[in-house]
């Protein structure tokens, strides 16, 4: 009974796997270390729900917008309202049951057998949003635990928020599905420039209409910023590198731990086996017998990954 159960996990597991991999396909680890976030309006759902501008005396509505046309008039900041005037997003305070999913939705609910969070609504609509959007999804058999509004327009308020979900859940690789380009811009400047990604790979996809675009696809990771070639630099980092040490925060070590174990991993799947390859082939001096260096490069291997294994309480809690 107990090898029946445990053959029903690795089929749902397996199963997993699959559909990220289908999901996912330019992600590096192809399982479930992937925390995915998704705009609402115009990326999950479509609706007929508009943005309206009012007088803020007078409650009177000046003009409307559609999600679109909201995100494109004002999410890059320089569109500004006038002093008298107020945004009202009272019609996004609900999903009106006319609501229609789309091809994106279908993503989010593969993403979702990962776990609950393992996704992230994030909307420029306000906090009261986020409950109407949990039910929404909940009646199409997803359940879904993140669910954040900015209550902006403001792409910076998405990036935030997308910086925000790495530290706290620390993933391997992350995507950002979005129609505003203004928003995909700002969440590329945040992974680019922010040590929080450092390890992360990460993928912006542009949305129009809820349909992944074939233009505008692009992988971000951070950019480590070139230091200076200073002595006393260096110097200075050496001296107060415990003071360093002692000022970190548990969370902050458990976020260098988690890196440095990617790091690790990384290395030994990328690096290794070519460098015991070149090492035999150069010993080997010029014999062209490439199933002999495969072969012994492999049974290297293997025999490293056991002797580690069998003396893994020596190197273990060094690593953890």
């Amino acid at each position: 009974m107990t090898q029946l159960k445990d053959w029903e996990f690795m089929k749902t597991k397996l199963k997993i796997k699959k559909n990220i991999n289908e999901v996912f396909p330019d992600a590096s680890a192809g399982d479930c270390d992937v925390f995915a976030v998704f705009d609402f309006d115009e990326t999950i759902a479509i609706t007929d729900s508009l943005i309206h501008v009012i007088d803020i005396e007078t409650k009177e509505r000046l003009r409307s917008y559609t999600p679109d046309q909201y995100a494109v008039q004002f999410g890059s900041g320089e569109s500004s309202l006038a002093a008298n005037e107020a945004f009202d997003y009272s019609e996004f305070d609900d999903v009106p049951d006319a609501t229609k999913t789309t091809e994106i939705f279908e993503i989010l609910k593969s993403v979702v057998r990962c776990g609950v969070t393992s996704a992230a609504i994030l909307t420029a609509r306000g906090s009261e949003a986020q409950k109407p959007i949990k039910d929404f999804l909940a009646k199409l058999g997803v359940r879904l635990q993140v669910v954040h509004g900015v209550d902006s327009p403001l792409g910076s308020a998405k990036a935030q928020k997308f910086r925000g979900y790495a530290r706290q859940f620390n993933p391997s690789t992350m995507h950002f599905y979005e129609d505003s380009d203004s928003n995909r811009a700002a969440v590329e400047n945040m992974v680019r420039n922010s040590k929080e990604f450092e390890g992360v790979d990460v993928y912006l996809h542009n949305v129009k209409k809820g349909m992944k675009q074939s233009s505008g696809h692009v992988h971000v990771t951070y950019e480590t910023p070139a230091e200076p070639d200073n002595p006393m630099v260096q110097e200075a980092r050496e001296k107060t590198a415990d003071l360093i040490v002692e000022a970190l925060t548990d969370t902050d070590i458990r976020r260098i731990e988690a890196v440095a174990r990617r790091e690790i991993r990384d290395f030994l799947r990328q690096n290794l086996e070519k460098k015991v390859t070149d090492f035999i082939q150069k010993e080997l001096k010029g014999k062209e017998n490439e199933k002999i260096i495969k072969n012994i490069a492999s049974k290297m291997i293997v025999d490293l990954y056991r002797s580690l294994w069998t003396k893994r309480s020596f190197w273990e809690s060094d690593i953890k």
